[in-house]
């Protein structure tokens, strides 16, 4: 039990498809500046070519199949996503709904980022969320910078944002938690998602960035 830390769990929400520019952010989010807004709920069975990731050793590309998009990969090695077919500005927003195929909300392997990002590139580097909060990533290597003991509920909307160095993540637009950090200025919103573990996945059902 010490490979995973029991966490109360993830899925659905929020629900828009493609690309789609001039949308706000949702509840509880700081308003991003520059760039449009854009979405996916992950149709057909490949990722959309706006998405690019890292590919290191033993990470790649994820799953896409039934509008949710998950990391069939064995082991602990997140798939790290960045939404690159858009334009963003320094303020960022990424949020998403937990898939229908997390089917074990229990399941959550110890200090791996799991959830939304922003300011991500394709050399691991970003700010995610995870079972413990907000996580600072440098070449995938990633580090808690505000929470520890946070816990996502099945059905939750998960968001990141930033305003500045400051960062935020919440729950159906209500803050969870705060963090203070400016390594990370460009990038891209985008996703990170843990490998499969005994079986079991985490998987996202929409996302949307600003």
């Amino acid at each position: 039990m010490k490979r995973y830390l029991a966490i109360l769990a993830l899925l659905p929400l929020l629900a828009m498809g493609g690309r789609q520019q001039g949308m706000g952010p949702g509840p509880g989010m700081p308003a991003s500046s520059g760039g449009g807004g854009y979405s996916d709920n992950f149709p057909g069975s490949t990722l959309s070519g706006n998405w690019s990731y890292y590919t290191g050793t033993g990470y790649g590309a994820p799953v896409v199949g039934s509008s949710q998009v998950y990391n069939d990969a064995s082991g602990s090695n997140s798939n790290f996503l960045s939404y690159t077919g858009g334009t963003f500005g320094a303020n960022q927003t990424s949020q998403a709904t937990i898939g229908p195929l997390s089917f074990s909300p229990s399941y959550y392997l110890t200090g791996q980022p799991a959830g939304v990002c922003i300011h991500t590139d394709t050399s691991g580097n970003g700010y995610c969320t995870s079972a413990y909060g907000i996580m600072k990533c440098t070449a995938t290597s990633c580090t808690v910078t505000a929470c520890y003991a946070w816990y996502a509920a099945i059905g939750q909307v998960i968001s990141i944002a930033n305003v500045g160095s400051a960062l935020t993540m919440s729950a159906n637009g209500v803050t969870q938690c705060t963090a203070t950090d400016s390594t990370y200025t460009g990038g891209y919103p985008g996703l990170a998602i843990p490998g499969r573990l005994d079986g079991i996945y985490l998987s996202w059902s929409t996302w949307s960035g600003y």
